[in-house]
């Protein structure tokens, strides 16, 4: 199972932090990701780790691997939540 962070920096700037996701499956970890380079990081992954990374439709539709998305912020509008429900 292939688990991106998108945007690590925001939350933990140390690598350390993350520690553990590893166990879980394959942890590719960005400290920022751009809207261009999204779509490419997001390719095959299960998981998504976003903070401030838009996850909109498009990404969505076109990521049949993906099973989950989880935001380390305080908000959730970064998701495009009826996409992601379909």
């Amino acid at each position: 199972m292939k688990i991106v962070v998108l945007d690590g920096r925001t939350l933990a700037p140390d690598r350390s932090a993350w520690a553990g996701l590893d166990r879980l499956g394959e942890l590719v970890l960005h400290d920022f990701s751009t809207a261009g380079e999204i779509p490419v990081r997001a390719a095959g992954a299960a998981i998504l780790v976003t903070n401030k990374s838009p996850i909109r439709a498009e990404l969505i539709a076109g990521s049949p691997e993906l099973r989950f998305i989880t935001v380390t912020a305080t908000g959730f509008d970064c998701v495009d939540l009826a996409a992601a429900r379909r």
